[in-house]
This record gives C-alpha cells, structure tokens and sequence, in this order.
C-alpha cells in the first residue's frame, strides 16, 4: 500500500511530467498573448468572428461578426470602437478587404454578392460575380494583390479567381493534378500562397498567376483552414479541429506547433482565420471561443 504522502509526491510528479510532455510535443511557445477582442465593451459583443482585416494607416482592426450581420471595428490596444452594417444592407458577410479608411469590399453569402461600401459616401453596391462561361462563383474570401486587383476563393470550385476593374474573372488560379480545392489564401510581395487543406500542401503562385511550386506539408494536420506567412518566409497553419498553429519550412519540414486546443485566455476553440497585423503580430480569429487573440513574438 502506498503511503498518502508518497502517493501525493508521485501525483504530482505525474502532472508535472504530462505538462513537460505536453510542452515538448509543442515545442517552445514562440508568442505571448497581448489582448483579447470581444467587443464586450459595447452593445453589441462579438458571436461568430469569421474574419478580420486591417487599416495598417490608421491602427484598426475590423472584423466580420457572421451572427450579427455587423463588420465591427477596435482600436490598436483592443477596446471596440463600432458597429456597421451599412444601413441594414450587409447581411451575411463572411469576408471583407478594406480599399482605405472609408472603401471596402464585403462578401455577403445571403444573396452571394460582393458589396462595395463606401462610408463616407454613404453608398453600397451589390456584384454578383461570374466565371467567362456564365456560371456563378460561389465568393468565399478575398484580397487585393499588389496591382490592386481583387482575388476571390470560389467555394465550390476551390479557386481561386482574380478579377479585373469590371469584376469580370480574368485568371483562375488551382493546384496541381491531386488539387482538392483551397481553403484560404494570402497575396504576399513575391505573390500568392494558397492552402489546399485535404491534400496539406500549400501553393506558391508568381505575381503573374504562374504556378511555382506546391508543398507538401509534413506530420499530422487534423482540419487545417487558414494560412499564414513571416518575412523569414515560415508557413503558419491554423488547425481548427486541433486547435492550435503549426509552422513550417519552405520545404513543407515541420517546425514547431503552438497554442492548445481550449476556452481559456490564450486558448483557441475551433479557429476560423489567421493573419499578420502591420506590426506583425499574430492575430487568430477564435470563432468558438468569441474572439479575437492578438499575439506577439517573445
């Protein structure tokens, strides 16, 4: 028969070394969490973050609420500034990229449209967006590349659809032969990075919608759905079922994973989005959890 205080000694030596383990299989933690955004702070807090955005001029976040029907905006330090849905005409926005302070582009799945908002003209104008031979894209999420163009993820197809000044569709980009469909995408200097979550590679498009490479990424990924890149060129996976973020090489090795599946401060609880602010730090949209965690590097 053990003796109560040794049991209590081995007990503790037990959690102790699950938490070591536990720490070790996710390498050290790159990142330290700065602040929460829930917009708690106002008459209307945060449902079901799906994505954000940024005005890298004016420090502002903004971030689509799917529940609400709301675009809401926070200052840098996290406190809630407003609440817009252009005059009850944004009703189901999934996605949006801002033009500058008072312009942006919204996807509204409700009637499957791009909104173009302009704010200080008080002034919404609905497009619904179509491939050359007629069919109807299924706009998912959007960027703007460095031209200026506006690039869509076509939902049904996976590809991802760059558009010229009449919104008509002017390039379809897809991946290799084994292409499942992307899931996310993100428009960089050196061109297009885009995530094809079934297959776990990612695709490396030129500025000129050229295929470059695709990577396969190694180890285990359970529901990767969002992708990001640093300057040093290090692929950050979002993993919604695991809920943590994976990094990877530019050859798809395996780095380090961070954050843990949760509900507390620093936790995430089935993640829909990840992106870099303008001062680099790493912003998680945590839709089961309400929120928005903002990052930074240690």
């Amino acid at each position: 028969m053990i003796e109560p205080e040794k049991n209590k000694f081995l007990t503790a030596l037990l959690v102790s070394l699950f938490f070591l383990f536990a720490s070790a299989a996710h390498g050290a933690q790159p990142w330290e969490l700065a602040r929460l955004m829930t917009g708690a702070d106002g008459t209307t807090r945060l449902e079901m973050p799906l994505e954000l955005s940024f005005d890298a001029v004016n420090h502002r976040y903004f971030v689509v609420d799917g529940r609400h029907g709301v675009l809401m905006s926070f200052d840098e330090a996290g406190g809630r500034l407003a609440a817009f849905n252009a005059g009850e005409q944004i009703r189901q926005p999934v996605d949006l990229s801002l033009i500058d302070a008072n312009r942006l582009w919204v996807v509204d799945r409700s009637l499957n449209q791009l909104l173009y908002i302009d704010v200080s003209e008080k002034q919404v104008r609905a497009f619904s967006i179509r491939h050359p031979n007629g069919e109807p894209v299924f706009v998912d999420r959007l960027d703007r590349d460095r031209q200026g163009r506006l690039l869509v993820l076509d939902r049904l197809s996976g590809a991802i659809a760059i558009l010229d000044d009449n919104l008509q569709v002017t390039q379809t980009l897809a991946g290799g032969k084994d292409f499942q469909g992307f899931s996310d995408f993100k428009v960089k200097d050196d061109g297009i990075w885009a995530l094809d979550g079934l297959q776990r590679t990612v695709s490396h498009f030129d500025g000129k919608g050229r295929l470059q490479k695709t990577i396969a990424l190694a180890g285990e990924l359970s529901f990767p759905v969002a992708i990001e890149l640093d300057d040093s060129g290090t692929l950050y996976i979002l993993d919604r079922h695991a809920g943590d973020v994976r990094t990877f090489d530019a050859q798809g090795r395996f780095k380090t994973a961070f954050l843990v599946k949760g509900k507390r401060a620093g936790q995430l609880w089935y993640p829909a989005a990840l992106a870099f602010d303008w001062a680099g730090r790493l912003c998680v949209v945590d839709e089961g959890n309400a929120r928005i965690q903002v990052y930074e590097r240690k």
